[in-house]
């Protein structure tokens, strides 16, 4: 709902004013309030303002501007932070590591797990994510030694591995 329709109970009292401003909590950092613009007839869109309250030394209190903040009136009635940098899931983290880990080519499920634990991503989730994004596995026995490469399904198994390829897994 458009903050216009919250003022007071009724849109008529907000319908009657050429400027209308919404005073909320910032729900990032509650000890600091935002004065936010709701509807303004006279003018184009103004900044949102962050303050807080203090007390001085006589109880007596004032007001300590802060600046403009990104909250606009909506966001804050809606109470959903604006913040595009929330905490990831672990899924989430582990589809973002994948991709990024596996964008310039194959690696080996070694180098993957090695890269992985240090970021927390456990063995369960990245096999999750695997099957999501389609990533395949080869299995190769350069030299006697076995490997295992992850290739995302637009790659192709390495060059150094091809004579090698054991199996597919997919």
């Amino acid at each position: 709902m458009t903050p216009i329709y919250r003022g007071g109970g009724s849109i008529g009292f907000l319908a009657a004013c050429r400027s209308g401003w919404l005073i909320a909590r910032n729900p990032e950092q509650p000890a600091h309030c935002v004065f936010a613009q709701v509807k303004n007839n006279l003018a184009p869109p103004q900044p949102s303002l962050a303050y807080q309250v203090e007390k001085g030394e006589s109880e007596v209190v004032s007001l300590s501007w802060l600046g403009p903040t990104d909250w606009t009136a909506t966001q804050l009635l809606a109470g959903v932070p604006r913040n595009p940098h929330r905490r990831l899931t672990p899924r989430e983290r582990a589809r973002e590591f994948l991709e990024g880990f596996l964008r310039d080519g194959p690696r080996t499920s070694r180098d993957i797990w090695s890269a992985a634990l240090p970021l927390g991503l456990t063995e369960r989730t990245l096999e999750r994510v695997k099957q999501e994004l389609s990533i395949r596995s080869i299995r190769v026995c350069p030299d006697g030694q076995r490997l295992s490469y992850w290739l995302l399904p637009s790659q192709e198994s390495p060059a150094s591995a091809k004579r090698f390829v054991l199996d597919l897994d997919y």
